[in-house]
C-alpha cells in the first residue's frame, strides 16, 4: 500500500532473511491491509511471489507447507516489527533545486516532529534502485555536487535517531542545468481593461524574477513589459485598449547572475472592453444547400449581413472553420454578440460556452441568441416538459424556467408581446411545401420570474389540434443578469421575413443594446417604444417594483388600471431619461385607500408608444 515502506521493508527482508524481493500489486483491494490503507494507514502487505497450488482447495493442509519458507517470512515480519518500532520519522516536503551551476542540485527539507532524530543520510543517483550514499549532515539541506548537466537524479533522504536506527527513505528529482528553464503552465484571463497572467514557479534555487514580454503580432516576442521578482507568479496588465488583435504574451525566467530561461510557449487574451461593435457567431453548418433547412454558407452569412447592414460591419466568427470554443476573450471586445444557429445537428457549442457567456454577460456584455432548442443548447434537455431551477444558466442568465415541445407542433409566426415589437413571419421561400408555410422543431418557452416574453408562439392551426399545441407559448425572452441582458429566441432567424426580422434587430441592437448605427435618420419615426419588464415581488401584497425600459428621452407616464379600464393610480408622469428605471407601487389607489386583491395593469406611455403589463395584487 506505501511505496516508501514497500522500498524499505525489501531491504529490511533482504538483510535480516534469505528471501528475494519482488514488487507486488500495488492497493490491491484483495489484501487485509487495503482497508486500513484505504482509511489512510501507511500499511504493507507481504505475500508468497509463487503461489501454492492448493491455495483455497480441500488439499491446503499442513503436509504441503514449506516450513523452512514459512520460517523465513515470520523472520523477515519480526524483523520489520522491531524496525519500524525503532524507525525515526522521515523528513518532510523533500525539494531538489537546481544550483544554476549545471553540475550541482541541492536538496532541502523539513526536520521531522521527532525529537530523537540526530541527523540525515543523503543518496543520489540516476537510478531509483540503486542509489548511492553520498553524505550525512545535521541540518535539513545538502549540496550534491559533480553531476552531469541536463541529466535526470534522484534523491534520496533518511532520518537517523540517536541509537544508529535510520528510517526510511523519501525521494525528489531534479535536473542541474546551467541557464534557467522556461515558466510553465501559463494562464492568460481577460479582465476589465486587463488581463491577468498566471503561472507555475521554477523550481531554480537562484531564481530572481521573471521577465513578462508583450506583443500583438504572435510571430515576434514584442517588448519586455515588466520584471515579476520571485516568488511572484502573477501579473495584471492593465489599462489596455480595446482592440480586435489579441495581446500575446511570452515569459523568461531569470537567475542571479542575470542569465535568461530560452521563452515559454506563448498565451493570448484581449481584455474585456466592450468597446468594438457587434459580434456575429454563426454556429450553422456548411451544408450544400439540398433543402431550405440545410443552408449553405453563403445563404446564411448573406441573410445576417442583410439583418445588420444598418450597423457598422460586425465581426464575424464561423465555428464550421473556427471549431474552438468562445471564450471571454474571444468576446470581451464587443459590446453585443449576435449568436446564431439556423440547424439543429449540433447543438453543444452553447452549452460549451456557458462560463464564458456568463461572465461576459455578467459584466455589460448583450446577447441575441437565436437557436434551434435553447434548452438543449445550453442545458442537454431531452426531456419535456422541462423546468430549470435559479441554479441553471437557462433561469439564471436567460430568464427561462420551463420548455415545452411537441415534434407535430408547427410555427408561422412571432406573435409579439408588445405595440414596440414588429411580427415576424416564416419566409414561404425558406420552407417545404408539405409544410404549408411553417417551419417546425421550434420550442416554447416559460419566462422565469424575472424574464419577458416578448414573442409568442403562433401558426395557423387551431389550438387543439397537435400543430397548434405550442399556440401561446413564448418563443422570446428578454433578460437582464448582472450590467448585461440577453434576448433568446427559440426559433432561427434565417427562416423569417428579412424585413421584419430586420426591423427587429434595428431595435434590439439599437434600442435595447445601444449600438450605434450609420444610416440613422434622425427624421425617420422611431420603430421602438417603452417596455415593461416584470414586477417584483409578483403576486404582491403590501409594495411591489415595477422596472422599466425607455427607448428616448422625454416625457412619459406609468399609469394603474383595473380590468374595467379605470385610472387607479398614476405612478410617474414626468420628463424621463432613457434607459432603465423603476418605480414602486405600495398598492394604494389615487385617493390613498388599499385596493382589493386581483389583476390590475401597468400601462407606460411615451411619444404615442405603451408598453403594457399585468400585475397581482394578493392579500
Amino acid at each position: 500500500g506505501s511505496l516508501g515502506h514497500a522500498g524499505n521493508a525489501a531491504v529490511i527482508t533482504t538483510q535480516y532473511t534469505s528471501l528475494g524481493t519482488q514488487w507486488g500489486y500495488h492497493n490491491y483491494n484483495g489484501t487485509d491491509s487495503f482497508a486500513f490503507w484505504n482509511q489512510g494507514f501507511s500499511t504493507l502487505t507481504i505475500s508468497e511471489y509463487d503461489y501454492s497450488p492448493w491455495w483455497h482447495s480441500d488439499e491446503d493442509i499442513t503436509a504441503h507447507i514449506d516450513a523452512d519458507y514459512c520460517a523465513e517470512v515470520v523472520k523477515a515480519v519480526t524483523a520489520l516489527a522491531a524496525v519500524y518500532a525503532t524507525m525515526p520519522l522521515p523528513p518532510a516536503s523533500l525539494e531538489v533545486r537546481d544550483i544554476g551551476s549545471g553540475t550541482d542540485l541541492l536538496a532541502i527539507w523539513d526536520i521531522p516532529p521527532d525529537p530523537l532524530v540526530s541527523y540525515y543520510n543523503v543518496y543520489c543517483g540516476t537510478r531509483e534502485d540503486s542509489l548511492a550514499f553520498w553524505n550525512s549532515t545535521a541540518y535539513p539541506s545538502c549540496r550534491i555536487t559533480g553531476l552531469t548537466e541536463g541529466r535526470q537524479y534522484t534523491v534520496a533522504v533518511s532520518s537517523v535517531d540517536l541509537a544508529g536506527n535510520e528510517g526510511y527513505q523519501v525521494l525528489g528529482r531534479g535536473i542541474p542545468r546551467s541557464m534557467p528553464q522556461p515558466p510553465e503552465f501559463i494562464s492568460a484571463q481577460p479582465l476589465p481593461n486587463a488581463i491577468r497572467l498566471d503561472w507555475a514557479p521554477n523550481v531554480e534555487f537562484d531564481l530572481v524574477g521573471y521577465d513578462l514580454y508583450r506583443s500583438l503580432d504572435p510571430a515576434h516576442p514584442g517588448a519586455c513589459i515588466a520584471r515579476i521578482d520571485e516568488p511572484i507568479t502573477t501579473y495584471t496588465d492593465d489599462g489596455l485598449v480595446g482592440s480586435l488583435d489579441y495581446y500575446c504574451y511570452r515569459l523568461r525566467a531569470i537567475d542571479s547572475q542575470g542569465i535568461a530561461s530560452p521563452f515559454s510557449e506563448q498565451v493570448r487574451s484581449r481584455p474585456v472592453t466592450m468597446d468594438q461593435g457587434i459580434l456575429v457567431i454563426d454556429e450553422t453548418r456548411d451544408y450544400g444547400g439540398a433543402t431550405p433547412f440545410l443552408p449553405t454558407d453563403v445563404q446564411v452569412d448573406e441573410f445576417y449581413a442583410g439583418l445588420l447592414e444598418d450597423f457598422a460591419a460586425p465581426a464575424h466568427l464561423d465555428l464550421a472553420t473556427e471549431p474552438a470554443v468562445p471564450g471571454l476573450a474571444d468576446l470581451g471586445p464587443f459590446s453585443s454578440v449576435l449568436w446564431h444557429g439556423n440547424d439543429a445537428a449540433d447543438l453543444s457549442y452553447p452549452a460549451l460556452a456557458r462560463e464564458a457567456l456568463r461572465q461576459y454577460i455578467a459584466l455589460g456584455g448583450q446577447v441575441l441568441f437565436s437557436v434551434y432548442f435553447p434548452s438543449n443548447a445550453f442545458e442537454y434537455c431531452g426531456g419535456y416538459p422541462s423546468t430549470f431551477g435559479p441554479d441553471t444558466f437557462i433561469n439564471d442568465v436567460l430568464g427561462i424556467s420551463g420548455v415545452d415541445f411537441n415534434s407535430d407542433a408547427r410555427f408561422q409566426t412571432a406573435v409579439p408581446a408588445f405595440a414596440s415589437w414588429p411580427l415576424l413571419e416564416v419566409d414561404s421561400l425558406k420552407t417545404v411545401t408539405a409544410m404549408n408555410g411553417h417551419i417546425f422543431r421550434v420550442e416554447g418557452l416559460t419566462p422565469s420570474d424575472t424574464g419577458t416574453a416578448v414573442y409568442f408562439y403562433g401558426s395557423a392551426y387551431p389550438d387543439d389540434s397537435p400543430a397548434g399545441s405550442l399556440n401561446g407559448q413564448g418563443v422570446g425572452v428578454l433578460h437582464s443578469y448582472g450590467e448585461g441582458q440577453t434576448l433568446t429566441l427559440s426559433f432561427p432567424l434565417y427562416h423569417m421575413e428579412l424585413s421584419g426580422s430586420k426591423t427587429m434587430a434595428a431595435y434590439v441592437f439599437g434600442s435595447l443594446f445601444g449600438e450605434s448605427s450609420p444610416v440613422e435618420d434622425d427624421t425617420a419615426p422611431s420603430l421602438v417604444g417603452p417596455l415593461i419588464f416584470s414586477n417584483h415581488p409578483n403576486p404582491f401584497s403590501s409594495q411591489t417594483s415595477i422596472s422599466f425600459r425607455l427607448p428616448v428621452s422625454g416625457a412619459a407616464s406609468l399609469k394603474i388600471y383595473n380590468l374595467k379600464g379605470q385610472l387607479v393610480r398614476i405612478l410617474l408622469d414626468d420628463t424621463l431619461v432613457s434607459g432603465a428605471g423603476s418605480v414602486d407601487w405600495d398598492g394604494l389607489d389615487a385617493s390613498g385607500r388599499r385596493v382589493a386583491s386581483g389583476v390590475y395593469l401597468v400601462r407606460l406611455t411615451q411619444s404615442g408608444r405603451s408598453g403594457v403589463r399585468k400585475i397581482v395584487v394578493a392579500k
